[in-house]
């Protein structure tokens, strides 16, 4: 009877023992939500290609006992302006941001979309994250940042061929951001902003003669290839940032285990992902117009693309100069750590 006890009370201490040391992460019972926004319907890249992985890997790997709920297409809260506040306000706990419409609290992060930083999204944010820790971590300080990545440049889609800068001069051309009006003009042309919601109607009418924007657009569910009759590719166009943010609070109330396993699934390797996703309808967008599926493709030599990227020095230049007036003092050195 004795020996039985103590067999009893050896099993039970090894059950205890092996309870005890399963992660928190094994109680469903207790499940923890986090609310992710963004304005962009579920078939788009960023749905499919990271968020809602993501979601499913943080899911899986907590058997359960931490979630990412996803609320597309604006369902807390439409369009992409306010998505920054959403994060900042605890509406939803993650918040897919583009910088452009939150430009003035990112000044040096706007550096990462001038011409001459890269020719992809991919090159553009390994960049981003090579300056973060040093030139950019201040700018995130009111929200937990996930991801920072970036859009491919913008391609030119124009009613005539293009190859020089003089072939700009007083055209009126949509730009991608109202921050590209500075890269527009100092290529002679006339910037004309609009929502990209507009453009088609727009660029259909004569309103604008180009836009810049990125290949993508030339089909669904901008079909920029019917108004447009030329894509000007290998063209050194302003790009677009954008990162993941998240309250601070709710990153706050979460656990050590908690916080690794979010940090494990996000960071750089899931911005590279997104940045890949952006990228994949860049390709199919040029593999369109190669194929002769609407606008003529025209890809610019290397030497017409240097003459453009000559012409826009003097406003990068001003760009960072006025970063310095600011207080940015550093704004020099974060362009010259990641110009190519």
């Amino acid at each position: 009877m004795k020996s039985l006890t103590k067999t009893t009370l050896a099993t039970t201490l090894a059950l205890g023992t092996a309870l005890t040391a399963l992660s928190a992460f094994d109680a469903p019972a207790t499940a923890k939500e986090l609310k992710l926004a963004h304005f962009m319907a579920p078939v788009h890249p960023m749905h499919r290609i990271a968020f809602a992985p993501m979601a499913k890997a943080i899911s899986e790997a907590s058997g359960g006992a931490l979630t990412v709920k996803i609320f597309p297409a604006g369902q807390l809260g439409k369009g992409p302006v306010a998505q920054y506040k959403r994060a900042i306000d605890g509406v939803a706990d993650m918040s897919f941001v583009v910088t452009q419409y939150v430009s003035k609290a990112f000044p040096k992060s706007m550096l990462l979309t001038l011409p001459g930083v890269g020719d992809t999204a991919q090159e553009i944010t390994e960049k981003a994250w090579s300056v973060y820790d040093k030139h950019l971590a201040s700018e995130y300080k009111n929200v937990k940042m996930l991801g920072i990545w970036a859009l491919d440049p913008s391609n030119l889609l124009t009613k005539k061929p293009i190859q020089t800068v003089a072939d700009l001069k007083g055209l009126k051309i949509r730009p991608n951001s109202p921050a590209a009006s500075g890269i527009v003009k100092a290529w002679g042309a006339a910037p004309v902003g609009m929502p990209v919601s507009k453009v088609y109607n727009n660029f259909n009418t004569g309103v604008v003669d180009a836009v810049m924007i990125g290949a993508s657009a030339l089909y669904k569910p901008w079909n920029l290839n019917e108004p447009a009759e030329y894509v000007i590719d290998n063209f050194p166009g302003y790009g677009s940032m954008f990162f993941l943010a998240m309250n601070k609070k709710s990153w706050d109330g979460l656990t050590k285990d908690e916080k690794t396993l979010v940090s494990q699934h996000t960071g750089k390797k899931f911005s590279l992902v997104a940045a890949a996703g952006f990228n994949s309808d860049t390709v199919k967008g040029i593999a369109g117009a190669k194929a002769g599926n609407g606008a003529k493709y025209v890809r610019l030599t290397d030497e017409q693309r240097a003459t453009f990227e000559v012409a826009v020095k003097p406003a990068i230049e001003s760009t960072i100069k006025q970063l310095e007036k600011q207080g940015h003092k550093d704004a020099r050195a974060m362009w010259n750590a990641i110009a190519k």
